[in-house]
């Protein structure tokens, strides 16, 4: 079959899932996913990376006929961005674009071109899309908040790269200080030079690293601005096209936004911190910032709702462990308003610690808790460890503690972020401002000296 609506079109009851495909003689693997409310099988077109480069606003992929990592496309657990044989076979009329995960918070872009994706992004200038979006409307269907209220000039669609203009500009001549691929683009004033607020894949603002007169290949994948904060999507998104008709791909971890850093040996995220139930900020303009190793805490924290919290304990994205809350709301008012919470993934200390690829002893343990914002492991969901002074002997902000006897007052065993322990410092029978990841298992205990990196989905 030439296509995934083809597929559907043959079998509506067919299956979303990996698929051979076939045109012009070429024969490819990719992902289908059959919209059956809608009657649509969208083909797999690319996966990208938000840390990558691959699909910035002056990158050649998306106008020419190459392939990127095509082995991985189907490949859930992959982490690098690839580019399909149907960017440049398949003729199709929309493009669905999902920035959290196979299915969730997606936007259709309806062009009814006809075109491949490569003859589009080479040959069409100024696209706007059947949906009409709007910079709220599009960051609404992503998931994710933003500040519009100073938004006084945007332009949303697909190939722009002079919002004065659109139509008229070629974005791969690089001839302007603006490009939107794919998404929104905007400004506080109403000139034709855009650059307070992006949104999309391949997009551009004056916060990308090359400042507001210029452009580059190193902007981000996801790059993202709304001044005055900036950053990008985090971990890998998919886009998809579609021969009525486009195509989605899903990512295990979906599409994560990082709110913050902590440093090992600092104390900015440490059991009895105010980072976590205050709206200070620090560090935020480094958000962007997969390399540093300093603490860090972003806008996001504050407003972004989710019911996740991803915690990657060595690096951006190295031994990550999800935290399945379910409570749709922020860090920031979780931390503030919901005690003892024991997620989805229901952790032991010996899981959480395989996850964040560390080992210890756990034969003596006899009592533990896993989990967000503890502190009282015998009365979990009515103590606040936001009190202050501190009434409790024991925090956990993210991860587990434990005991070697069955005790309300745990100190044995400790692991994750902002937790305590016997030797944190404190002592057994107070708590203060310990490491960021100090860690007890025992007799061996000190503090793990790496950045954890957390995000929200």
């Amino acid at each position: 079959m030439p296509s995934c609506q083809a597929l559907f079109d043959n079998d509506p009851d067919a299956k979303s899932g990996a698929y051979w495909l076939m045109i012009d003689g070429i024969k490819f693997k990719t992902r289908c996913y059959f919209e059956l409310r809608r009657e649509r099988g969208w083909t797999l077109a690319a996966k990208i990376r938000g840390f990558g480069y691959e699909f910035s606003p002056v990158s050649n992929v998306w106008a020419d006929k190459s392939v990127i990592n095509p082995d991985e496309l189907v490949d859930y657990d992959a982490k690098n961005s690839s580019k399909s044989h149907s960017w440049f076979l398949l003729r199709s009329n929309a493009i669905k674009l999902c920035l959290d995960g196979p299915v969730d918070h997606c936007a259709d872009f309806t062009h009814n071109l006809g075109m491949t994706l490569s003859h589009i992004f080479e040959s069409q200038y100024g696209i706007t899309t059947d949906e009409r979006w709007t910079f709220k409307k599009l960051m609404m269907a992503f998931g994710k908040t933003c500040n519009t209220q100073k938004l006084k000039k945007e332009w949303c669609g697909l190939n722009m790269a002079s919002i004065c203009h659109p139509q008229e500009m070629n974005p791969n001549l690089n001839p302007t200080n603006h490009i939107v691929r794919i998404g929104c683009i905007g400004s506080e004033d109403v000139k034709c030079t855009p650059g307070d607020f992006a949104l999309g894949v391949g997009v551009s603002s004056c916060y990308d690293e090359y400042g507001c007169e210029r452009l580059g290949p190193k902007t981000r994948n996801l790059h993202w601005a709304c001044k005055p904060f900036y950053g990008t999507w985090c971990l890998i998104q998919r886009l998809d096209t579609d021969t009525a008709q486009v195509d989605n791909i899903r990512t295990p971890s979906g599409g994560w936004t990082l709110v913050a850093r902590a440093e090992g040996k600092g104390t900015e995220w440490s059991p009895v911190s105010k980072s976590w139930i205050s709206e200070d900020l620090f560090m935020e303009d480094t958000s962007f910032d997969i390399v540093s190793t300093t603490s860090m805490k972003n806008y996001a924290y504050n407003s972004l709702i989710g019911s996740k919290l991803l915690v990657c304990y060595e690096g951006f994205d190295q031994a990550c462990a999800p935290f399945t809350h379910n409570k749709n709301t922020s860090l920031l008012q979780l931390m503030n308003n919901e005690f003892g919470v024991v997620p989805d993934e229901q952790y032991t200390f010996a899981s959480l610690m395989k996850a964040f690829g560390k080992s210890c002893d756990v034969s003596a343990l006899r009592v533990s808790w896993c989990g967000l914002n503890l502190a009282n492991i015998c009365d979990p969901h009515n103590q606040s460890p936001n009190d202050s002074p501190p009434r409790t002997t024991h925090i956990v902000r993210v991860g587990c503690i434990g005991d070697k006897t069955a005790t309300c007052f745990p100190d044995d065993y400790a692991l994750g972020i902002g937790v305590t322990s016997c030797k944190d410092g404190f002592g057994c029978n107070n708590v203060g401002p310990s490491k960021n990841l100090h860690y007890r298992c025992d007799y061996v205990h000190g503090y793990f000296s790496q950045t954890a990196f957390l995000y929200v989905n």
